[in-house]
């Protein structure tokens, strides 16, 4: 799925190009803003399993993010 979204016609002309490029931009803050909506919702759930598990507020959700980089 995701390799025919980026496929690109290199013989296409000038204004093809750009609204490729275009289109290529919109899909990455796409999948930029989901990216963040996951991890937010991570941190969500790991901080609360954390709580439910005892751990103090100030050590929770420590480490996600490098996990997620």
């Amino acid at each position: 799925m995701f390799e025919q979204s980026v496929v690109v016609d290199l013989d296409a002309d000038e204004s093809a190009l750009v609204e490729r490029i275009a289109e290529l931009e919109w899909l990455k803050s796409a999948a930029a803003a989901a990216q963040a909506r996951v991890t937010a919702t991570l941190d969500e759930k790991r901080r609360s399993a954390e709580a439910a598990r005892g751990v103090p507020a100030a050590k929770r959700g420590r480490g996600l993010g490098s996990e997620v980089a």
